[in-house]
């Protein structure tokens, strides 16, 4: 009998070197101020390296433009003028393509701009915020494995630059730190103007500079993880932005945050006299009995799913890629309504809402609206979308007063024990409801390694081009936003839609649960191809080509519709590169696994706390 390794045994390389990976971090036709520091050309991956003595400046007449030539970090290349340039000047921008080998010949990489008038050097930052915590399954990059399944839990950053710092953006590279110590870089430009994070190597950059976690716990057939995040607990992270070749520092910015490991509810474990599955014959144990010996069944929403999908067919193993993947249980402490910790609300707000845990609905007859002194206020309870539950007052909330939001038998039609919701708010003067929507632009085609979520599989790692949205919510938006909910929809078709509250004054979404949704709304990508011994995803994303994006937010229960943003992005996969072929390794075949030894073989792929 052969044993199979499990795909987390396998090592994992980074992609070949591909010119997408290097550019200029300018778009098309780009106004760079005449004062700026220094030019960039960026090697994402931090390797290969680019040669700084290959760059060149010429006006558009051919005119070379004296500067000095320098290495860069995260493998870029620096080029530092003599001299500001000249106001409404046209210049182009070259550098050799690092992905070419030293004998190789081919055409440089280019980038054309225009001067524009002096700019004064940022002195300010921005503002650093940290978003809810989130708990649920996401991917680990790094170490032997190209990424590893894991539950834990994650916060988001939420990054607004300061609008002289704007400008100079493309030329900005980053670090962020945790409690003193470094947590994540990014390279030049990899920051927009909404303060969003484009797609990058996750291979070279496991850590997304804009996102921490802690790893809870792992999922079966998945060989834990070297990098376990960080350890559960209130933690500080530093944004520490660094304008290339400029004498003027921008000052740091922190903010705290906290990460916490969730308890398990406890499965009911089945009566095996009531199993008419499969068993494994010769060896008298059945699979639910297996399953039961190993004590899966009391494990989580995964573990006796993985284990039960290995064990088939007279003891055989089949590969994880045959796995099915379920949903998780409904956890009532995963209901909650969108709103900070001591939040304001507008008086005239249209709808308050409980939002739904894992697609379990949170039933709109549980719900309660009460002021401090425990009267009840006199509202309309519905079911509302993604599984929500709204609650619609008669009349506006009085200002000043605090309110308390209540839902009880959460959960309360499942096996877990039943749970109860309530969150605090005072109500803020009204103002006027929001007629403008915001800004919607799309961020440069990106080459990236990506895990594609839902199907069969929980999900399947690919190679593909992304391009990442950046959305501005207009300023008379901000005060609704924990009540609106999103629709992003491609060439008319919906592509990814998101719940009330997951989009923050700076226009970041917050992590998704993959299983209800497995798009990233501001996210587009295509498929081009799977990785290595990965079975091909059902969803391959949106074909080659350009599209038009469209961007839908609703405001619960507003009369005022909200008009939708579009953008058109292309997205284009690279000519394949032929393959090498690889020696697999040894396999272990043979043996004559007993069904002892095979459960003994199991525990390898149970699910391990993090100690």
């Amino acid at each position: 009998m052969a044993v199979l390794l499990a795909p987390s045994a396998e090592a994992c390389t980074s992609a070949p070197c591909s010119p997408w990976w290097t550019r200029f971090p300018l778009p098309k036709d780009a106004v760079v101020p005449a004062n700026v520091p220094a030019l960039v050309m960026v090697s994402p991956g931090g390797w290969p390296i680019v040669d700084a003595r290959t760059l060149r400046l010429r006006t558009e007449d051919d005119t070379g433009v004296e500067a000095t030539l320098l290495p860069g970090p995260l493998g870029s290349g620096v080029l530092v003028p003599a001299a500001p340039l000249v106001p409404g000047t046209r210049y182009h921008l070259e550098g050799r393509d690092p992905c070419l080998g030293e004998s190789e010949e081919g055409p440089p990489e280019t980038a054309t701009f225009t001067a524009g008038p002096a700019a004064a050097l940022p002195t300010a930052t921005g503002t650093l915020q940290a978003g809810q915590e989130e708990h649920g399954p996401f991917q680990v990059w790094g170490g032997g494995s190209c990424s590893v399944g894991v539950e834990g839990s994650q916060v988001t950053l939420g990054f607004t630059p300061a609008p002289e710092l704007v400008p100079f953006l493309p030329w900005v590279h980053w670090t962020l730190e945790v409690d003193g110590k470094p947590w994540a870089t990014a390279p030049h430009g990899a920051v927009d103007a909404a303060g969003t994070l484009g797609m990058l190597d996750r291979l070279r950059f496991p850590h997304a500079l804009f996102s921490v976690y802690s790893v809870c716990e792992t999922v079966p057939d998945q060989q834990p993880p070297s990098d376990l995040g960080l350890e559960e607990g209130t933690h500080v992270a530093t944004l520490r932005p660094v304008l290339e070749q400029s004498g003027t520092p921008l000052p740091p910015l922190e903010v705290s945050f906290k990460l916490t490991c969730m308890e398990k509810d406890p499965v009911p474990v089945p009566n095996d006299s009531q199993d008419k599955g499969c068993s494994q014959t010769g060896g008298g144990l059945s699979l639910l009995g297996a399953l039961a010996a190993l004590g899966l069944w009391r494990r989580g929403w995964k573990q006796g799913v993985a284990v039960g999908a290995f064990m088939v067919g007279g003891g055989l193993a089949l590969p994880p890629s045959a796995q099915a993947c379920g949903g998780p249980i409904c956890q009532a402490k995963k209901f909650h309504a969108p709103l900070p910790t001591d939040a304001s609300v507008p008086a005239n707000v249209p709808a308050l809402v409980v939002l739904s845990s894992n697609g379990y609905e949170a039933d709109s007859g549980n719900l309660r609206l009460r002021t401090e002194d425990g009267a009840d206020v006199e509202a309309t309870f519905l079911p509302g979308p993604h599984g929500s539950g709204l609650v619609v007052p008669a009349a506006p909330l009085v200002p000043g007063t605090r309110y308390h939001l209540e839902a009880s038998n959460l959960c309360g039609r499942y096996p877990q024990e039943p749970g109860t919701l309530e969150t605090s708010f005072t109500a803020d003067p009204a103002v006027a409801l929001p007629a403008a929507s915001g800004t919607l632009r799309a961020g440069p085609e990106q080459n990236a390694t990506f895990p594609v979520w839902g199907g069969s599989l929980c999900s399947v790692d690919v190679e593909g081009r992304t391009v990442t949205l950046g959305f501005t919510p207009a300023p008379e938006l901000v005060p609704f936003l924990p009540w609106v909910h999103w629709t992003l929809e491609v060439d008319g078709k919906p592509w990814a839609t998101a719940q009330h509250g997951a989009v923050d004054a700076a226009g970041n979404v917050m992590p998704p649960d993959r299983f209800a949704y497995p798009h990233d709304l501001l996210t587009v990508y295509t498929v081009c191809k799977v990785l290595p011994d990965q079975q091909a995803p059902s969803d391959q994303g949106l074909a080659p080509g350009k599209h038009v994006a469209t961007l839908r937010p609703v405001l619960e229960q507003s009369g005022t519709p909200l008009p939708p943003l579009e953008v058109s992005f292309e997205l284009k996969c690279p000519d394949e590169v032929p393959e090498v072929p690889e020696d697999k390794g040894c396999t272990q075949a043979g043996g004559g696994l007993t069904a002892f030894g095979l459960l003994a073989t199991l525990r390898l792929w149970r699910r391990t706390k993090r100690p």
